[in-house]
């Protein structure tokens, strides 16, 4: 397959039209057709554009493949960057940190119970506050509540357009 097949299946299963892959890259839809209908080839910066644009390699575009090869790049395999974006892997990463730390403090905290007082001798805290707040991790605890926040605010970000 050529690049200029591989680009029209590309748009075309991103469900854009010439129109809307030109306004994308900043160019002409001119310039989109005569790619598709391979009078033209694209310059090396739209061809990093387009690959950044259909989560694809540039050796994918560039490369023409054999007859018996894949047409299109798997999600997961080399030429695609897969499912879910860095960001969202990252952001999983971080929320799987984050909670991991905020069990352990929790079945810890549950093991070794932990209640602090007033000086009137009145309940102030039990539970996982108390032994936090007992051995002194308000700072893990704090962190651990961050990374909970900052996951959650890159896993619902949506991605940015090219």
């Amino acid at each position: 397959m050529i690049l200029a097949d591989k680009i029209t299946e590309l748009r075309k299963r991103s469900g854009w039209s010439q129109e809307e892959l030109a306004g994308r890259l900043e160019v002409s839809r001119q310039a989109v057709s005569r790619w598709e209908l391979n009078i033209a080839l694209p310059d090396t910066e739209n061809v990093v554009r387009l690959s950044e644009l259909f989560g694809v390699t540039t050796d994918y575009l560039l490369k023409q493949q054999e007859a018996g090869e894949k047409s299109s790049p798997e999600p997961g395999a080399p030429g695609s960057k897969g499912r879910y974006s860095a960001q969202q892997r990252g952001g999983g990463m971080l929320m799987a940190l984050s909670l991991l730390g905020l069990l352990v403090m929790g079945i810890l905290s549950s093991i070794q119970p932990t209640v602090s007082y007033y000086p009137d001798g009145s309940v102030a805290a039990d539970g996982l506050i108390a032994w936090v707040r007992a051995h002194d991790l308000m700072w893990l605890f704090g962190l651990c509540l961050l990374g909970a926040l900052v996951s959650v605010y890159l896993l619902v970000k949506p991605r940015r357009k090219s």
